[in-house]
């Protein structure tokens, strides 16, 4: 038993004792059905705060000889699985925290002379040698040598598992000879006849994917489970809807307002290949308030009916939020919006414009596969938001390929971080939104007018000034206050045609529902009686006598704006 090799099962038994605790030794059962599989070498990259180190140490203190946890697992679920004794303290385990090893490096790299890499093998090697003395020499400088003759002499392999593998690249990314180095560290253990040798398991988790060198990856054959595509072990990447649910009742915690604050990513579970997909009628497919309303008809919603989605939540800031007995904002104590403000204002076509929509509330179409899994290779808008997928500041959703700000406490993230230069217009919105919100309900007309014809004058020099896309973006961020209450549907199918912006309120909220029809030189009264003649309203219908429906227009001659608001009656 030792640091690195057959560690102990003390982090995790001391996890599981505490009164909050959520069982995702499901897992365990996933990773013993690769063992005797081709390519038994899995990579799970998620967010900070998602629960990382936390699977490491469970996967350690099940497969290490170095404790027996019989009975820190036997009143979870793995218990109740065929394997769970069939693998059990069975193996010789290599455990690595890389983040860890670099902060102790960095401490003594002077006095030792030797380096990072050097370092955390020599540190492993001191305790083969003295597991295996018959195997490991003193002049063995290379791990996957001491490995190789470990298997070949004795017959031993090994479960490796490496928590924040993707160190070096997020902290040392400008230092290429360190990554290459690495990349050839990581290849030693992983790929080759050698290494199927004597590697029985791996499980590595990080922020990133693996690196992508042109069309090909550093570690291509691991099988990858990421925020974009997390693939079987969905469960297991935050915590779930239900699991939420259980936690709140236990603690008498508002559902509604964790799910308003930390819900949001969302993981598409349906099986492509199944015969029959359809949708049963008990699965939890409402991702909103919105969904089971749109449902019942044929909207963009509808076509996803025969999908199943899971929803997972920030287990971090869930679990801060029970302890403190307090919805905020838990994001900024391990990440601080600086990060956030580093990648935003990137100079890229296109990104300002997607950060404005999804603060209002949209959701954007990026395309995620051009990405190249690292902190420092950009070539479009779209690499900048895949990156936000992978750090959590962006949920994503695979069957529309949207991105999208998933919750309350990432959009104050957001927020924070727009105070910067060459944002001051849109921060400007956010503050009055407010404002603008109360004057829409109160239904007065030159108040909305004013506002609205300020932001879109004050984003004039950011957003494409006189066209209609424009004058969406500038409602949705001048309606940002409003997504605490409502959800924001886009062209949402309805009566005869397409509303232009629909805000349905959530399920808590007694607002009401706000139909939003956008006119560009004609009238906001032609826009309130297109609303009318189109019986868009009537796809609410269930909002009957609390419903307001609000025309604006904008005359590019005068640059004026005009309002129109109508209670809406059936």
């Amino acid at each position: 038993m030792g640091l690195y090799l057959n560690p102990n099962n003390e982090p995790f038994a001391n996890i599981v004792a505490n009164d909050i605790y959520v069982d995702k030794s499901g897992l365990i059962a996933y990773m013993n059905d690769r063992i005797g599989k081709a390519r038994p070498l899995v990579a799970s990259s998620r967010p900070r705060r998602f629960g990382k180190t936390l699977a490491a140490q469970m996967l350690v203190a099940y497969y290490s000889k170095g404790c027996d946890s019989r009975t820190v697992f036997e009143n979870l679920e793995i218990a109740q699985s065929e394997s769970f004794k069939k693998h059990l303290n069975k193996y010789d385990v290599i455990s690595l925290d890389i983040q860890e090893m670099r902060s102790t490096y960095l401490q003594i790299k002077d006095k030792k002379g030797k380096s990072v890499l050097d370092f955390i093998q020599s540190e492993v090697l001191n305790e083969l040698r003295e597991a295996f003395p018959t195997c490991v020499k003193d002049s063995c400088e290379v791990l996957a040598q001491a490995l190789a003759k470990i298997n070949n002499v004795m017959g031993n392999q090994f479960i490796i598992i490496i928590d924040e593998w993707d160190c070096f690249f997020r902290e040392d990314k400008d230092n290429n000879a360190l990554i290459d180095a690495y990349i050839i560290f990581l290849r030693s253990l992983f790929k080759g006849k050698q290494s199927d040798g004597f590697v029985k398991l791996a499980y590595i988790t990080g922020i990133l994917p693996i690196k992508k060198y042109g069309t090909q990856s550093a570690l291509n054959n691991f099988r990858e489970k990421t925020m974009v595509a997390p693939d079987g072990i969905d469960p297991y990447i935050g915590f779930t809807e239900d699991e939420v649910k259980t936690l709140c009742e236990q603690n008498m915690a508002s559902f509604a307002k964790m799910q308003r604050w930390y819900d949001g990513y969302v993981f598409d579970q349906t099986d492509d290949l199944a015969e029959d997909n359809s949708f049963a009628e008990d699965d939890e497919f409402a991702c909103d308030d919105a969904i089971e309303l749109v449902n019942v008809q044929e909207t963009e919603f509808d076509q996803k009916a025969s999908n199943v989605i899971m929803h997972v939540y920030s287990p971090n800031s869930v679990m801060e939020a029970l302890s403190n007995r307090k919805f905020q904002n838990y994001w900024s104590q391990t990440e601080t919006y600086e990060s956030l403000k580093i990648y935003i204002t990137m100079d890229y076509d296109g990104l300002k414009q997607k950060i404005v929509d999804m603060l209002g509330g949209s959701k954007c179409k990026i395309d995620v596969e051009s990405f190249q899994n690292d902190m420092t290779t950009f070539d479009s808008s779209d690499d900048v938001l895949t990156l936000l997928i992978h750090l959590g500041y962006l949920a994503y959703e695979s069957e529309s390929h949207e991105a999208f700000i998933p919750n309350e406490e990432v959009r104050s993230t957001f927020v924070r971080a727009v105070k910067s230069d060459g944002w001051g217009d849109v921060y400007k919105a956010i503050q009055d939104s407010e404002k603008l919100l109360a004057a829409t309900l109160a239904m007065d007309e030159a108040a909305v007018a004013k506002m609205i014809q300020n932001v879109h004058m004050e984003n004039s020099s950011s957003l494409v000034y006189n066209n209609e896309i424009s004058l969406s973006s500038v409602i949705q961020v001048a309606y940002y206050t409003a997504t605490r209450d409502y959800t924001l549907i886009r062209e949402l199918p309805a009566g005869e045609g397409f509303a232009d912006m629909v805000f349905l309120p959530k399920r808590r909220s007694k607002k009401p529902a706000l139909v939003v029809e956008l006119k560009w030189d004609k009238s906001a009264e032609g826009a309130v009686d297109q609303i009318k003649n189109k019986k868009y309203g009537a796809a609410l219908k269930e909002y009957k006598g609390n419903m307001l429906l609000v025309g604006i227009n904008y005359d590019k001659k005068t640059k004026e704006h005009q309002c129109k608001i109508e209670k809406h009656e059936m």
